[in-house]
Order: C-alpha cells, then structure tokens, then sequence
C-alpha cells in the first residue's frame, strides 16, 4: 500500500474617496461613505506550504478571498476564538501567540503579541471563562496560563516529570471537563515528529485548574497515541462526555486508530467504548478507508471530517502526494452510534481537509479539488452539496471561524 501523510498540510477596509469639483447647484449632495459589510468568517489561507494569511469575508456569497488586506504569518499558524478575541499560535513555525481582536464590523484589529522560550512552538489554546487561556507549549513540555486581557503570562504548568525517554512528554490538545475545573492534555510522547514511540497509547493527563497539578496520566492500549499537535481535537459533548482521536500513526499495522472517550463523571478511558473507523464500513464508500485528520464537531455526537482512501494515493513523496493526490473523502460521522457516511463532495487533499465551520443551515468544508479551491458547502437536513466551491479562495484554506 502506497502511503499517505498529514505532515504537509483575509484587516482593516480601505476606501479610495472620490472628490469632485465644487458646485452651487442645490442638488450636490455629498457623496455618502461607503457602508462597510460585516465580516462573519476569520480565515487562514496557506500558500505553497510557506506563508499562511490571516483575513476575513463577509459570508458565502462574496464569492472570491484573497490575501490582499491579510496578516502574514509563517506556515502552521492556527487561530482560537472566544467572543470576539482572536489569538493564534506560531505553532510549529515559532515561538509566539498574537492577539487580535475583532471590531464593530468583524475587522481584525492587531494587538500584543506574547513571546515565550525559543523554539517553544505555541499552539493549542483552551479559553476558561475568567480571561485566562491555556497554552500548549510543544516544544518545551509545559502548559502556558495566559491573560488574555494583558497578554502576560501567569503561570506554568510543567509536565516533564511525565515524560517518556526525554524530558518532553510532548503535549498535544487539550479540553475542560464540562464543570471547567479540570483541563485534559494529550500526551503524545512523540519518537519523531509525527510518530510516538512504540506501544505508548493514548496518555492524558488530568490538571486540577485550581491547584495547577496533575492529578493523574490516564492510558489505553487499544489506540495509538491521541490529541496529535494541529492535526486532532478533544471535544466534550452535551452530555459531558469526552472524546479524544487516534489517528493510529505508531508504525502499527493493522492501524490502532479511533475515538475513545472519558464518561461524563468519571476520569478514566470507557473500556466499553472504542470506535475504530478503519474497521467500520463507510456507507456509499466502496473502498477501505483509514484515518481523519483534522475535524469539526457539530454537536448532537456528529463530526464531520474527511477520510482517506489509501488506494487512491498516487505518489510516494508525501510532499507531493499532500498536494497532488486527491484521497480524502468528506464525511459524516456519528460517534455515539458508531457510523461512517459519505458526503457528496468532491475528493480532497491531505492539505485540503483541515477546515470546517458551520454557518446558518449548512456545514462549511474548505477544500482543495479538481473542481476548484475554497468553500464548499453541505446541509444536513436536505443532504444538498455543492459540486464547485461557492467561495473560492488564494491559497489552500487551512483554518476557519465562524461568527454569527
């Protein structure tokens, strides 16, 4: 079987006024300004796996994105929202979490930046609801608390005592528990960057946000290891369940990838849960299938996501293949009820499956396909898919939020 690979993976208006000559006559009225339209959607673009802008678009009938106005950033940067609060993360590409804060018509409005340790590689940012933000510092083993207010570290959560071999158990994503006492960190334990070491499984460990200690590393065997850094999210469902995702990625074969979770009330893995989707038929796919990368929980236990299709990989060089092969599939997902269904959207990227959002009725991919780069659309309730993107785009989307 040929491989795949996950690895390689618009803010102010402007307005041009026009002056006339100056005229008596009782009908010059002067010209009004423009009205600025609201800005709905915050976007990442990436383009040629070097530089990733920052921008925002109004909704899905502006038609066409591009970077003119946007804010530059190096490859891998990632934004996270609360209200109106903008932060992204360096991620892999540096060592800083900038703010911005969105204004009256949605607009990015630049402000402080937060430096941390060289090479420290911010990236996946949990908002608590009293200013602060949890920041995972992959690179350096240790969880950030940020004011969000002052964009001035508090804080440090150190986690290298747990780690395997190293003094880094390199922590990936992270979520609170539904009473937000208690924030869950995957421990990737990584061998290589994108793989752990053999036999590790899925590590988490659960931080008392009062005491700032780990309370205990919870593990399961039946998966890889969970919560890979940019690439996966843990999410907790209405029903206070959490779930974490195993993209199975140790060198094993077969894959030991699936969601597993932790019950609402419990902080331990739920032994009669595990939902290996390599192993679970995929209703209107007729070939087999592997793993997600990045997805989008929409409540109600639904995930929407893409997933790939092994024989549909053309290429051994995985930077060519994450550019080149179009094997990945849109899907639905529900992890309650532990089914897979195929949406009809046309067949994306490894580079192109990383963005999702909701926006009124429909649910928003942006993909990179032979019909074309940028936002496609698809809405549950009547199963309508729209075969060309509705909003094209300059550059790859990488990252999207909403914003009613």
């Amino acid at each position: 079987m040929k491989k795949t690979t996950f690895q390689y993976m618009a803010l102010s208006a402007m307005f041009i006024g026009t002056f006339g000559l100056a005229s008596c006559d009782k009908n010059d009225e002067p010209t009004p300004s423009p009205v600025e339209t609201k800005q709905h959607f915050v976007c990442f673009n990436t383009v040629d796996q070097k530089i990733d802008y920052l921008g925002t678009f109004a909704d899905l009938s502006q038609k066409t994105v591009d970077n003119k106005k946007a804010f530059e950033f190096a490859f891998g940067a990632y934004p996270f929202a609360q209200g109106n609060t903008v932060l992204v993360a360096d991620g892999n590409g540096g060592d800083k979490v900038h703010k911005f804060t969105r204004d009256a018509n949605g607009y990015l409005v630049r402000g402080e930046s937060v430096t941390f340790g060289q090479g420290s590689a911010p990236g996946e940012i949990t908002f608590s609801n009293d200013g602060k933000a949890y920041v995972v510092l992959s690179q350096r083993g240790k969880i950030s608390i940020l004011d969000v207010q002052t964009m001035k570290q508090t804080a440090e959560i150190d986690l290298s005592q747990y780690a395997y071999k190293d003094n880094n158990p390199d922590p990936g994503c992270a979520v609170l528990s539904k009473s937000k006492d208690k924030l869950y960190v995957a421990l990737q334990q990584k061998q290589t960057r994108y793989t752990a070491y053999p036999g590790i499984g899925a590590e988490v460990a659960i931080i008392n946000l009062k005491t700032h200690q780990v309370e205990k590393v919870i593990k399961d065997d039946r998966v890889g290891f969970v919560g890979l850094f940019r690439h996966t999210i843990a999410f907790t469902d209405e029903l206070g369940d959490m779930y974490f995702y195993s993209l199975g990625m140790e060198g094993n074969n077969p894959l030991k990838d699936g969601f597993v979770r932790i019950k609402n009330g419990t902080d331990e893995w739920d032994k009669d849960y595990h939902f290996q989707l390599s192993k679970t038929p995929a209703t209107g796919i007729d070939k087999p299938h592997g793993w997600i990368l990045y997805y989008y929980y929409a409540g109600n236990g639904i995930v929407y996501a893409c997933v790939n299709i092994p024989s549909l990989t053309m290429h051994n060089d995985p930077a060519q293949s994450s550019i080149l092969d179009f094997n990945y599939q849109p899907v639905r997902i529900d992890v309650r009820n532990k089914t897979i269904e195929k949406i009809n959207l046309p067949l994306t990227t490894s580079m192109g499956c990383f963005t999702y959002g909701k926006w009124k009725d429909e649910i928003v991919f942006g993909m990179t396909c032979k019909e074309g780069t940028g936002y496609y659309t698809y809405n549950p309730a009547t199963g309508a898919c729209s075969p060309k993107p509705v909003v094209t785009t300059v550059g790859v989307p990488s990252s999207l939020l909403v914003f009613e």
